[in-house]
């Protein structure tokens, strides 16, 4: 159960930061909770309950994985060598997967071969 105090401290916090442009509102009000141990999931359903959210879909949940990962220097590099090493075996692009440090879906290793320019198709 949330205090008369507790859903006032998430009124303001909702309202201070529920038009903040590219930030989890969520997060935030996590953060800013003085009392700890609310789940996000709680204080979805608080705000809706209070009738500050029509409904606890207006939060999505950031999907994981989905985030943009950008090649470093050295990647780039390790990735040319291995092209260079394999590029007369059965499996090139195979064997490149195995090897690679950094762990690579095969359409992001294909996709950087291409960029790289050392796969025309």
């Amino acid at each position: 159960p949330w205090t008369p105090q507790e859903e006032q401290e998430l009124r303001e916090l909702y309202w201070k930061y529920k038009e903040v442009e590219g930030q989890d509102v969520i997060a935030a009000i996590l953060a800013g909770l003085p009392a700890p141990g609310r789940t996000r999931r709680q204080v979805v359903k608080q705000l809706v309950r209070l009738g500050l959210a029509a409904s606890t879909k207006d939060f999505p949940r950031e999907r994981k994985g989905t985030s943009i990962v950008l090649w470093t220097q050295e990647q780039e590099e390790e990735l040319t060598r291995l092209f260079e090493e394999f590029q007369s075996s059965e499996d090139i692009l195979g064997n490149i997967l195995k090897h690679l440090t950094a762990r690579r879906s095969r359409a992001r290793v294909v996709e950087k071969l291409l960029a790289l320019g050392l796969v025309s198709e």
